[in-house]
């Protein structure tokens, strides 16, 4: 054995070694508040109502950027074919009557300006109010889209629990049927029974496995649904529920609804888009009030305020302008009854759905009620079955 060999056998005998001594990783199980976690860091239906508050409060700091002053600079070289001349009443004698022109051909402004709103009949107020409910409106349907998905979440795994303790039902009557079948074959052997009897136990044990191979196709359905939801792609395993843990202490179903209202963030998401609609109304109105904006402006220009000199010079200017549509064939009414009308619709929209969601804790405490009984019929029924199966076995 060469050096090479000896020192490659060496490694493999260090590595197995090794291998031996590592304990394998341990799968982690997953229960509830863990695969909430997992949907709250990887649904991309949570990313995008995140970036939908992004956006929201973009819109808020433009909104109250309009309320600052604006710096703006401009540039204008402009050719003129004709300037004002005029001609002086009186001559001089013993020359030719005196022209004076006031301008140039060439005209350049070099110019920089600040704007200012002064009052803009409490439009520019009440759209960042508006702002501020947009975003209150896309914190609640953050809430409101979280809600839902670990509602989904909480519903597939629930299921796989449930479709778990299925399979440990059917477990233990296929246990007991294969029990039943050997015993009636024996007695068929001994010729104590008819053909007929072993046949209908036969029937009887495929008919429980073909209901164990569904219920285990339908887990895998499940777990792939519940996979999507958390935007995974594997799970190791998930924690099982220990249904002797669980106590349905339920208060009255009113108070439930009471909660529902005060709690739901879909609820609260509507209230702050009828705040907001509300402000977009006032923002509306605003339209009827005069417009007054602050200005001044420095400039740099060729000819200057002398017309009669063609040179540089510098000036500045100062103003407040006011501007007031008197007439513009209703289009600023239009616009409020527009908005009104969008008022009306977000306060429709929350009638409506505080009565949904009345009905839907209604529906989920009764449904809550029937699975309380189903767990207990379920756990029965797995008593009798291990009692069927050590009666059958005696």
């Amino acid at each position: 054995m060469n050096l090479r060999t000896r020192t490659w056998s060496l490694f493999g005998v260090a590595l197995l070694a090794l291998l031996g001594l590592c304990p394998p990783a341990s799968a982690q199980e997953f229960d509830l508040p863990g695969l909430w976690s997992l949907a709250a860091k990887h649904s991309l239906k949570l990313k995008e109502t995140r970036k939908q508050i992004e956006s929201a409060e973009r819109d808020l700091a433009i909104q109250k950027a309009s309320r600052l002053p604006v710096l703006s600079a401009s540039a204008a070289h402009n050719y003129i074919s004709e300037v004002a001349q005029f001609e002086l009443p009186f001559t001089i004698p013993g020359r030719p009557p005196l022209e004076i022109t006031a301008g140039t051909h060439r005209t350049t402004d070099l110019a920089v300006s600040l704007q200012q709103p002064l009052f803009t009949g409490f439009r520019l107020q009440n759209s960042v109010r508006a702002a501020v409910q947009q975003i209150e409106a896309q914190r609640a349907a953050y809430r409101a889209t979280a809600n839902a998905l670990f509602l989904q979440v909480g519903q597939l795994y629930y299921s796989l629990q449930r479709n778990l303790l299925h399979q440990k039902v059917l477990e233990q009557s296929v246990q007991r049927a294969n029990l039943h079948l050997r015993r009636a074959r024996a007695l068929l052997d001994a010729q104590q029974i008819a053909p007929f009897d072993t046949l209908e136990v036969a029937n009887r044990v495929l008919s429980l496995t073909t209901q164990l191979r569904g219920l285990q196709h339908q887990r895998r359905i499940l777990l792939a649904r519940l996979l999507r939801a958390v935007n995974v792609a594997d799970l190791d395993s998930l924690a099982v529920v220990n249904t002797d843990t669980i106590h349905f202490a339920l208060q009255p179903l009113s108070d439930y609804q009471r909660k529902a209202k005060q709690l739901r963030p879909e609820l609260h998401q509507l209230s702050s888009l009828q705040r907001a609609s509300a402000f977009g109304v006032k923002a509306a109105r605003s339209a009827f009030y005069p417009q007054i904006v602050a200005t001044a402006s420095y400039h740099y220009a060729r000819p200057g305020v002398n017309f009669f000199r063609d040179e540089w010079m510098t000036y500045y200017t100062a103003g407040v302008g006011l501007r007031w549509p008197l007439w513009d064939w209703h289009s600023r009414k239009r616009q409020v009854e527009k908005a009104t009308i969008a008022l009306q619709q977000v306060e429709t929209k929350r009638d409506e759905l505080l009565a949904a969601v009345q009905e839907q804790v209604t529906e989920a405490y009764q449904s809550l009620l029937s699975a309380r009984d189903q767990i207990e019929l379920q756990k029965q029924l797995v008593r009798q079955e291990k009692e069927r199966y050590r009666i059958v076995r005696e």
